[in-house]
């Protein structure tokens, strides 16, 4: 295949071009990708260069299963467990995450944050994201279970939620399927 780090690509104005590259992975782990775009000076008429940076983090994961082994009881004062990883393993994917609760109900705080969800899509579509935000975010704070970190996703997501609703609002009262007001940025 013909590929390289770095390609052109010519588009006419009001179009959308595109290129592939080819990525190949040696090492797994997580890794920042950077893609870099740059129009040259002399197409604009003030003569200067326009550039963009998307910077993305990925990760790099073997093929291969993933285990989870859950060991449930009520530790007293120590507790001890033998894992052992098949002889034929990647060394660096070897993992072992080891959680431990104070009760039963700090399992269910942890899984009111994985509720989140960014809002987006239609009216309805953010509608229903929006809502349950709001109420996993009212349950936390009335049960005093509530982190700084979560707190703060859910109060974003909430808040961008709210801002898209406001799209849909259409004059007279009342919210449409299609954003009628949603302003182009750029």
């Amino acid at each position: 295949m013909d590929d390289s780090g770095e390609k052109s690509v010519t588009v006419d104005s009001a179009r959308v071009g595109s290129s592939q590259f080819t990525l190949e992975a040696r090492r797994i782990g997580k890794f920042k990708l950077t893609l870099a775009a740059r129009m040259p000076s002399g197409t604009d008429r003030n003569n200067n260069d326009r550039a963009d940076i998307v910077v993305r983090e990925i990760e790099v994961i073997p093929n291969g299963r993933e285990q989870n082994l859950i060991f449930n009881g009520r530790l007293e004062s120590t507790a001890e467990h033998e894992l052992a990883f098949p002889a034929a393993s990647i060394a660096e994917a070897s993992r072992i995450f080891v959680r431990l609760y104070p009760g039963p109900m700090s399992q269910v705080v942890e899984g009111m944050d994985a509720i989140l969800r960014m809002p987006g899509g239609c009216f309805e579509q953010t509608s229903s994201s929006t809502y349950p935000n709001v109420l996993a975010l009212d349950y936390m704070k009335r049960s005093k279970k509530l982190t700084p970190e979560v707190h703060a996703k859910a109060e974003g997501f909430i808040a961008n939620g709210y801002q898209r609703l406001l799209t849909f609002e259409v004059p007279g009262g009342g919210f449409s399927c299609s954003e009628m007001r949603r302003p182009t940025r750029f």
